[in-house]
């Protein structure tokens, strides 16, 4: 009598050999696939959702760079533009400062040919070509008003007056008599920051026939006569 063989297996292992039908299995539920049935496999993922994730990453990453650039080139930009203001500023202020220096050369030549002419009046006694303008009281030529301490009042420490006054430059000397052509014979009695040489300022009491008068080009001489 032959001897009937045994199988002596564990419960998983038994499983594992022999799974249970279908009808069981899914009454097993998730009792038997929680104690590490081998049975428990993951749902592998369709090749379609990989490429769709892959092209997604792809584009997110094209969209990335091409932001990147995009701002790279804004600020390339930006800072191009910054420069080339400043060049723009430094080239004006350089110019600027050019311009200066030749209107103060061309106000030291005038001045100096200015200066020539009226020491050669004072010194030769002879005429000259001056600037001859107006000047009044008021506010609009000495900047002070009626009631103001020194109104009407000129350097010589005498009043202003019609026919008489005319603002010199200060090497013709306060009480030098000048004669003027076209105007007559008038006195240095005053004299002014605007009064430089080559020009001279004859006082008139009316503030419109001062502005009428404007600028003229005339012949000045320096009269030999006091009082």
């Amino acid at each position: 009598m032959g001897v009937v063989g045994v199988s002596l297996m564990l419960p998983d292992q038994e499983l594992a050999e022999h799974p249970p039908p279908s009808y069981l299995a899914s009454s097993m539920g998730a009792e038997v696939l929680e104690k590490g049935s081998p049975h428990k496999l993951e749902q592998p993922v369709p090749i379609s959702k990989m490429m769709d994730e892959v092209k997604r990453l792809e584009n997110e990453q094209r969209l990335e760079r091409a932001r990147k650039a995009v701002e790279k080139k804004r600020k390339g930009e930006e800072k191009r533009k910054k420069e080339e203001e400043e060049k723009r500023k430094a080239e004006q202020a350089k110019l600027a400062e050019v311009q200066r220096r030749l209107e103060e050369k061309k106000k030291m030549r005038e001045g100096a040919m200015n200066r020539k002419s009226s020491e050669k009046v004072a010194q030769e006694n002879s005429s000259v070509t001056m600037e001859a303008t107006a000047y009044t009281n008021g506010v609009e030529s000495t900047g002070k008003q009626p009631g103001d301490k020194a109104y009407g009042i000129t350097a010589s420490g005498k009043h202003t007056q019609e026919g008489l006054t005319v603002a010199c430059p200060r090497s013709f000397g306060i009480g030098t008599w000048v004669n003027i052509e076209g105007i007559g014979d008038r006195r240095c009695d005053d004299t002014g920051k605007d009064i430089v040489e080559g020009r001279i300022d004859v006082y008139m009491r009316n503030l419109s026939e001062a502005q009428e008068f404007g600028r003229k080009a005339v012949k000045v001489t320096i009269l030999n006569k006091e009082g």
